[in-house]
């Protein structure tokens, strides 16, 4: 094999690898570029869902606060028509405020002060779960703020509370008592609506203070007392340092903030109707733990596809070079046989068998070509069809083999005459057909006149002395090579039929 085939192979084997790993090179950078996007994407929804999240459990929230509101509203229209200075229309009054607020799952209960302080119900079995001083501050807030509705925190037990109070008024409009309700605020953080969004780690409700009210942090556990102390926002390092607690109010509506502080999102929503603010963080990296081992899940396969791909292409590629160099060496050896025996059948092709002269195909190619170069100029070439006359005398007298050799000796005078110019071709049996180019028909009735006499001159054997008929035709301009040689054709019935060894121009 040749060292050029070699370097050809050698470079075939180096695209058949290159182009798949360039391809799968281009199908990594996209792909990873494509779920570069469709991350980003969704970390802005898992940004959108958690601020959609707590905005939810404010209005959740709100919405409770506002049935308590309502239902002190009611106790303090039903207490307008009664005298709480006696019994029973206290007991009335206690009884009213069981069934209209009570019912409300989340309440711990609910106690009535007089205007003075001291108290006429508690619904508490213990009393001093309401201490004194925190009686005292409703009354003062309710007596000297003039304040009907109030709300006010306390933390007691472990644990926040948040205390709704109504002033009650007589006829007279004078505050006659205080109906205060209690409700523990962590009860308002449902852990399981915090873990809607997967990575959820705190929630906080703090007031216009920055005092926390209620909290849940995903990895506390229910008895922890670092989570049932009483802090401030400013105590949470994510939500002190982050910088959000002075942010402009942003995205979904004007009452949420939201930012990314150190792999977590941080949300603020602040209750409308209420002075309390939601804050929640939550991990990026736990939100999007499932898309992400997906996303990793499918690179890895991704890569191991592209990996068990170029191996293969690597084998095969080897495989295709060996047998690239097997057939190149086939393929060569056969090349020279195949050309040799393409040359034999061309020359078989073209070539009279017998005679060695043109055969009929090629003359009429030949007439062809001239007719395709002279068109409807007036340039000139003749044809001549040479008939041996009474040569199937010869064969019926001697033999198709002693006929076979006169037609050669036959040959050896034409082509002697007609020299390398001029073409001579057998056209069938014992008729030759030859081509004069540029021969006018004068040229070519004195080439005809020298054949006859050539073979006239020079008999095969004393027993067979042939003579020729020719016809002659020149080309006319436009003429087709059909029809030229029809008039060759009927120039040498002429011929024959008005006396043989003679030579007839169409």
């Amino acid at each position: 094999m040749s060292s050029f085939s070699q370097t050809n192979l050698r470079n075939q084997f180096f695209l058949a690898f290159m182009i798949p790993s360039v391809l799968c090179l281009i199908l990594v950078v996209s792909v990873s570029f494509s779920m570069i996007n469709q991350r980003n994407a969704e970390l802005e929804g898992v940004e959108t869902r958690i601020q959609l999240q707590a905005n939810l459990m404010v209005e959740r929230i709100s919405g409770e606060l506002s049935s308590l509101k309502s239902g002190l509203s009611l106790v303090r229209e039903h207490a307008s028509f009664l005298d709480l200075h006696k019994e029973s229309d206290i007991q009335e009054l206690i009884t009213f405020t069981r069934t209209q607020v009570c019912p409300h799952n989340d309440l711990e209960g609910f106690f009535i002060v007089s205007a003075d302080g001291s108290q006429l119900f508690s619904s508490y079995h213990a009393n001093d779960r309401i201490e004194n001083e925190t009686r005292r501050q409703i009354t003062e807030m309710h007596l000297t703020e003039e304040n009907p509705f109030s709300l006010f925190s306390f933390f007691s037990n472990g644990s926040w509370h948040l205390l709704l109070s109504q002033s009650l008024f007589d006829k007279s409009g004078k505050l006659d008592a205080i109906v205060s309700l209690v409700t523990e605020t962590e009860s308002f953080l449902d852990l399981l609506s915090c873990e809607v969004v997967p990575g959820f780690k705190t929630a906080i409700i703090f007031n216009t203070l920055g005092e926390t009210m209620a909290e849940k942090n995903a990895k506390a556990s229910l008895n922890s007392d670092k989570y049932h102390t009483p802090r401030t926002i400013q105590d949470i390092p994510s939500f002190a340092n982050s910088g959000i607690l002075d942010l402009e109010e942003t995205s979904i509506n004007k009452s949420t903030k939201a930012m990314q502080y150190k792999g977590s999102y941080l949300i603020l929503a602040k209750f409308d109707q209420f002075p309390f603010t939601l804050g929640c963080e939550v991990s990026e990296a736990q939100a999007m733990f499932s898309y992400d081992r997906t996303l990793s899940i499918s690179m890895s396969i991704l890569i191991i596809f592209i990996i068990i791909a170029l191996v293969v292409i690597i084998i095969l590629s080897r495989q295709i070079l060996e047998k690239e160099q097997f057939q190149q060496r086939m393929m060569e050896e056969l090349s020279s046989k195949v050309k040799q025996r393409t040359a034999e059948l061309e020359l078989l092709s073209t070539k009279d068998s017998l005679t060695g002269l043109a055969n009929r195909r090629k003359i009429d190619s030949l007439i062809s070509e001239q007719v395709q170069i002279h068109g409807n100029t007036a340039g000139t070439y003749s044809i001549l069809i040479i008939d041996i006359d009474y040569f199937k005398i010869v064969n019926d007298t001697f033999g198709h083999q002693t006929g076979d050799e006169v037609l050669l000796h036959t040959v050896k005078i034409l082509t002697g005459i007609l020299g390398e110019k001029n073409t001579l071709a057998r056209w069938g049996g014992d008729e030759f057909l030859a081509l004069l180019p540029s021969a006018t028909k004068e040229n070519a009735l004195s080439i005809a006149e020298k054949l006859l006499q050539s073979v006239y001159a020079t008999p095969f054997s004393p027993k067979v002395r042939n003579t020729l008929s020719i016809g002659i035709a020149e080309n006319i301009p436009g003429e087709s090579s059909s029809n030229l040689i029809k008039r060759a054709d009927t120039a040498l019935y002429l011929a024959k039929t008005s006396g043989r060894n003679k030579a007839i121009c169409g």
